[in-house]
């Protein structure tokens, strides 16, 4: 009977110790956009091809991914408040802020859904304004208006060049 009671007594006190240890599992987040990242074919078609590769031959990455980041990225998060991989900046709901100023005017950027959508607030002759940038269209800017994300027509030249643009 002892011998069950210092069983059961070690046991809730441990699952005390371990309550909300809950990392970020960036390791984890960078396997899996790498896996979203492959594109064959598309529709279903992609969506079954990049089920087989998360099956079969990155099973291994998402193994060691899930033990750098269970046993020791997120005991390292959880001593220190700081994970040592990317992604250790936003917080549990994928979000971030970041304020730049510079001679009294502030621009604030605004990282949601893990860097997917970025929002720029900056003061103009209006007020404070938001402009919204998405990663998958990164050379458009957008309104966001009923909920809608509205592309802001270009009335000038590109200020710096597209992105698959070859440099000499």
């Amino acid at each position: 009977m002892k011998k069950i009671f210092k069983t059961a007594l070690v046991g809730l006190l441990s699952f005390g110790l371990l309550s909300n240890c809950f990392g970020k599992f960036g390791a984890i987040k960078a396997v899996y956009s790498f896996n979203a990242g492959i594109q064959i074919g598309s529709g279903k078609l992609a969506s079954f091809f990049r089920s087989l590769l998360m099956i079969f031959p990155l099973y291994i990455a998402y193994g060691i991914g899930s033990f750098l980041d269970i046993l020791i990225f997120n005991l390292i998060e959880f001593w220190t408040d700081r994970n040592p991989i990317a992604m250790a900046e936003y917080d549990f709901d994928g979000k971030l802020v970041k304020e730049y100023s510079e001679n009294g005017q502030t621009i604030t950027l605004t990282y949601t859904e893990w860097g997917k959508v970025l929002r720029m607030d900056a003061p103009t002759a209006k007020g404070m304004e938001s402009v919204y940038f998405l990663k998958d269209k990164p050379e458009k800017a957008y309104r966001l208006i009923n909920g809608k994300y509205v592309e802001i027509q270009q009335v000038s030249g590109p200020i710096l060049p597209p992105m698959t643009a070859k440099h000499i």
